[in-house]
């Protein structure tokens, strides 16, 4: 017979650890390249500035807000941080986010287009949501006061909350905070409608319609971002370049051959079969020169004058033979030729001293008639 209290408390055990081993959640953090933060601040900034905003501030990216949201990010819960901090800014938005969607798939400007369609559901005059809809990602992306951001992706095997599995879950962290109630219980004003820079601070500077500050806002380009800019503008400058040379040389050559300063072949490319082909003629011979080795080939430095560039390769004989060559082929140029029109000559019969009789016509008996 078993004692009921140790089987209670065995019993108590099994159930104590069950739960332990469902609440113990594992995560796996995935790195938001630099590439995919500036991508995040930029699409902020683009949201912001179509509020159209007197009091809009320029939001840049804070790496201690991204290290918050990367620390909260692994306990895999979707409920407000109570405890959010910061070394220098006491009050710390806050927007999550979470998906079903393979890390593949889920891009974080997916999450923040999701929180700014809210805007639908709130009516600024009133500064308040619609009723049973919610706005709060909405006005804490567009509260003005706003100026820095950091955010963070974490892959949760499980999200108790929301009772999915496998899920992503994006946070993003805000200095100051947005969604300030005051005493009546609605929102104080989120932003003020008006001409852009208009109601900055004194020490602002209106950048990109936002009002911006070197000391408070330091911006900073990230790593990747930035190496990608300069390696494209390099590249751009290489084409560029190279075009500019090729239509510069192409006008050159152009003019030259007006000028008749350099024959008409100057400005095509030709590849090696038409090179081997232009040593031909026009009825398939080849040229003397053919048989000769590309050593012993001369070059010549024009058609009238036709004087042979010889290699320095070459032997003295060669050297010789070829000054020989060269001397009678420019004696040969030099020479007008002659007339190569052949006089004709006729050949002269001699008459005859008499002419032949003409034979007469050969005449026609007439018939002769008998009597009878």
């Amino acid at each position: 017979m078993t004692n009921p209290i140790l089987s209670s408390m065995f019993c108590m055990i099994c159930i104590c650890g069950t739960l332990k081993a469902q609440s113990k959640t594992h995560y796996e953090l995935i790195p938001l390249s630099e590439t995919q933060k500036y991508d995040i601040v930029k699409l902020h900034n683009m949201m912001r500035r179509t509020r159209h905003s007197s009091n809009m501030r320029y939001m840049t990216w804070d790496g201690e807000l991204a290290w918050n949201a990367e620390v909260y990010g692994r306990r895999c819960r979707y409920r407000r941080n109570k405890y959010k901090k910061h070394s220098k800014y006491s009050s710390i938005g806050e927007n999550m986010f979470a998906s079903k969607a393979s890390s593949s798939v889920f891009k974080p400007p997916m999450a923040i287009r999701k929180w700014f369609s809210e805007n639908s559901n709130f009516n600024y005059y009133s500064r308040t949501c619609l009723s049973k809809k919610v706005c709060g990602h909405y006005t804490q992306v567009v509260w003005a006061e706003s100026f820095k951001v950091g955010c963070a992706l974490t892959k949760c095997t499980f999200i108790s909350e929301l009772q999915y599995r496998n899920s992503l879950l994006f946070i993003c962290y805000y200095a100051t905070a947005g969604n300030v109630t005051g005493e009546d219980g609605k929102l104080v004003s989120v932003y003020e409608v008006g001409n852009a820079c208009s109601k900055c601070d004194k020490d602002d500077y209106c950048r990109k319609s936002m009002c911006a500050n070197s000391e408070r806002d330091f911006i900073e380009m990230p790593v990747e971002y930035a190496e990608s800019r300069v390696i494209g503008f390099i590249i751009a400058i290489a084409i560029l370049s190279s075009i500019v040379i090729t239509l510069t040389l192409y006008i050159i050559c152009q003019r030259l051959r007006k000028r008749r300063l350099i024959g008409s072949d100057c400005c095509k490319i030709k590849s090696p079969t038409r090179l081997r082909k232009s040593s031909r003629t026009s009825n398939g011979v080849a040229s003397p020169e053919n048989h000769l080795s590309a050593d012993d080939k001369p070059i010549y430095d024009s058609v009238e004058n036709f004087i042979p560039l010889l290699p320095k390769q070459q032997s003295e004989s060669v050297l010789t033979a070829n000054a020989e060559v060269t001397a009678k082929v420019q004696v040969r140029l030099t020479e007008r030729p002659k007339s190569l029109t052949v006089p004709v000559r006729r050949t002269s019969y001699p008459k005859p001293s008499h002419t032949a009789p003409r034979s007469p016509p050969p005449s026609i008996p007439a018939p002769v008639l008998e009597r009878k």
